[in-house]
């Protein structure tokens, strides 16, 4: 069974609309990395100082980190990658996945297909606050790298 890998992906920048709605970007990877933690931490509570029973705590946001070459990064796609993630040209009119707040989101959803010709794999992320950009040009490729929060404590994996 061959390892699928962001070579195999295609990543999809939405807005409040969703993946299937007009305002993505759909970006071919070239390669990349794509991490995400979730986080479910919990309380441990004594009694008498013998340990009783625990409770869940507060939740947590999804922390993720994405890295990803692509061929052309603003020359031939309007919006760009870039233009998405930080809602700047031709993303400027699209509305945050995060409706109550004055951060813009995203739903990032990233489909890895199976090189074996098998089903594919999706992840998807809603409520993506990017954090850090990084951008590198590059001979073969452009290389963007986000990272951030999601308002979220699953992804939806199907």
């Amino acid at each position: 069974m061959p390892v699928r890998s962001l070579k195999d992906a295609v990543v999809k920048i939405a807005d409040s609309g969703g993946t299937g709605g007009g305002n993505v970007v759909t970006v071919d990877v070239e390669d990349g990395t794509f991490s995400y933690s979730e986080h479910s931490p919990v309380n441990i509570i004594s009694d008498r100082g013998v340990l009783d029973h625990a409770r869940l705590a507060n939740q947590e946001p999804i922390d993720f980190s994405m890295d990803m070459k692509f061929q052309s990064f603003s020359t031939h796609v309007s919006p760009s990658p870039y233009d998405a993630v930080t809602f700047t040209g031709g993303a400027s009119a699209w509305v945050s996945d995060e409706p109550n707040s004055d951060v813009n989101a995203v739903i990032l959803e990233i489909v890895i297909s199976d090189p074996a010709g098998g089903a594919s794999e999706t992840i998807t992320i809603p409520r993506v606050a990017i954090e850090n950009i990084d951008f590198a040009e590059g001979d073969p490729s452009d290389s963007l790298t986000f990272s951030g929060r999601a308002v979220a404590t699953r992804a939806t994996l199907s």
